[in-house]
């Protein structure tokens, strides 16, 4: 499953770009990339294989990327805009230190609810 959707519009400008592009590899992106369908499903769906499927998605894939300048949303624009943020010690007291970590996911949400307490108890 991908994780990024596009509109309608967004998902029809991307395939404008595209030379023969026909009806079922599109309605196959479409149901993957707009209506958040699997692969797998999608390929089942319009009697395709999942090779096939997975073409036609990555072809409206990187045809939006090239619209976008790579940028596939604005989820992401969001997220760097957030991490820069972070990362500059922005809207944070003087005695807080920025710490990128990865971890487990288990281990991640503390990390998160850690975060979010000492952020809720500055803003009283």
């Amino acid at each position: 499953m991908l994780k990024f959707k596009l509109t309608n519009d967004d998902f029809y400008r991307a395939v404008a770009l595209l030379k023969r592009f026909s009806e079922r590899p599109k309605n196959t992106a479409y149901d993957v990339i707009v209506n958040g369908k699997t692969i797998a499903d999608a390929a089942k769906i319009h009697d395709v294989t999942y090779q096939a499927a997975n073409k036609a998605v990555n072809r409206v894939v990187k045809s939006w990327e090239t619209l976008n300048g790579g940028q596939l949303s604005g989820e992401k624009k969001a997220a760097e805009e957030r991490i820069n943020k972070i990362l500059s010690g922005e809207n944070f007291p003087e005695d807080w230190e920025t710490v990128v970590v990865c971890l487990p996911k288990s281990k991640a949400g503390l990390v998160r609810d850690m975060e979010k307490k000492d952020l809720s108890i500055l803003q009283k």
